[in-house]
Parts: structure tokens; C-alpha cells; sequence
């Protein structure tokens, strides 16, 4: 199996123009990504975002509105496996929102040494999948993305290099 985990800001960004969401329908698909996911997919891979409480509201965050905001991503991609979000700044919840509903881990009570930050997030992820992944990356536009991956033992792909073989190629104009 392969695994791809994409960061949320590499797939969506804000209807409103806001750095953050107004609210959980407060996204639209960033260019190119509904293309990148597709590909993806249609070559076995098996795709998961991951995503913070802060990349997904403006205002103060509720779980509920986490979850709802992750259903919306899971609309607007089809092919996505799943959500994982953290929903807390010390990384001690993580939730996994998928078609069938969520599952919730929080760090203290399953014995988990790190956070469910970033590469927590990944660790989790991987762990599902219990040995049978072949290939797994990580695509975020984050200047952290590369470490977050090498932490979490797996390769890394800056979100702009990922997106950039869909870009239509311009027919010359000739006068």
C-alpha cells in the first residue's frame, strides 16, 4: 500500500480570503490539488490529511466544528481515505474523521511518547496501516513539512513541486 498524506493548506484554501476559515464551509479547493489528489489515487495510493485546529478556524475552535470542517475537506475530495485533526495545541487529541464517522485517540490514555502534532499525526496513520505500506509521503507548503517527515521516517514532497505537473501547458500564440 501506499500512503500519501497531505497537509491541509496544500489542498484547500478559504472562500472568504481569509487566512483562516469563518466557518467549516469556508473552503474551496486550491488549484490544481483536486487534480494531484485524483492522480494519486487512480495510481493506488491511499490519501489522508492531516490538519490543526488553528489551520481550521478563525474563531474559537469546538470539536464539533473540527469534525464538521472535516467533513466538508472529505466532500470536496472524494478520494480521500480520511481527516486526522488535532485538536488542541499540546497535541493530546487526535481525531480521525473518515465517511463512517471519527475515532479519537487522545496521547495520555494509548501511551503515545510525542504529540499528535505533525509527525504524531503521521505516526498514528502509519500505525493503522500495521506494516503494509510500501511507499508514504508527505506534501505540506510548510517550512517545517521536511522535518516533520524525516521525524516520522518517511519521504517528503514541497506542495508546490507536487502540484506543479498538473499545470496546463500554454499553447504558444503565434502572430
Amino acid at each position: 500500500m501506499k500512503l500519501l498524506l497531505v497537509n491541509l493548506n496544500a489542498i484547500v484554501e478559504t472562500l472568504s480570503g481569509n487566512t483562516l476559515a469563518q466557518h467549516c464551509r469556508d473552503q474551496k479547493i486550491l488549484n490544481l490539488a483536486d487534480r494531484a489528489i485524483a492522480d494519486y489515487h487512480s495510481q493506488g495510493w491511499t490519501i489522508y490529511v492531516l490538519t490543526t485546529s488553528e489551520e481550521t478556524a478563525s474563531k474559537s475552535f469546538t470539536v464539533p466544528y473540527g469534525i464538521s470542517f472535516c467533513q466538508y475537506t472529505l466532500m470536496l475530495f472524494p478520494e480521500l481515505s480520511g481527516v486526522y485533526i488535532c485538536t488542541d495545541l499540546e497535541g493530546n487529541d487526535l481525531y480521525l474523521v473518515d465517511r463512517e464517522g471519527h475515532c479519537y485517540w487522545n496521547r495520555k490514555q494509548c501511551s503515545y511518547h510525542g504529540n499528535f502534532r505533525n509527525s504524531g499525526a503521521i505516526s498514528v496513520a502509519l500505525s493503522k496501516i500495521k506494516g503494509h505500506c510500501t511507499s508514504a509521503l508527505y506534501v505540506s507548503f510548510s517550512n517545517q513539512g521536511e522535518a516533520i517527515a524525516n521525524e516520522a521516517g518517511i519521504d517528503y514532497l514541497q506542495a508546490d513541486y507536487w502540484l506543479e505537473p498538473y499545470q496546463q501547458v500554454k499553447t504558444p500564440v503565434y502572430t
